[in-house]
């Protein structure tokens, strides 16, 4: 029998990867927006923490706590695909009233 492999991983989902590895090493922790059961934002959790960042999943502001950020200095956000912008925007917004 003949196994093939195909890749799944939209392309989009791809370039936020590559772009929490990269931010990563600058990050004291992530913040990754999207649905409860999106699997890209799931994703994007596992890679902050497979490069040793601690990652917060949030569906939106008000799920964030001021107690995650403790002694950071910097944090980075990111998002699932199906993400809205207002929803990213006002995540945004609350961390830096933090």
């Amino acid at each position: 029998a003949t196994v093939d492999f195909a890749d799944t991983v939209c392309e989009p989902t791809k370039r936020r990867t590559a772009a929490v590895a990269a931010l990563a090493p600058h990050v004291d922790a992530f913040v990754v927006v999207g649905g409860a059961r999106s699997n890209n934002t799931r994703q994007l959790v596992r890679c902050a923490e497979e490069h040793g960042v601690r990652a917060y999943h949030v569906q939106g502001a008000a799920d964030l706590d001021r107690a995650w950020f403790a002694g950071c200095r910097s944090v980075g956000l990111t998002a699932g695909t199906s993400t809205l912008d207002e929803t990213i925007e006002s995540v945004r917004r609350a961390l830096e009233a933090m």
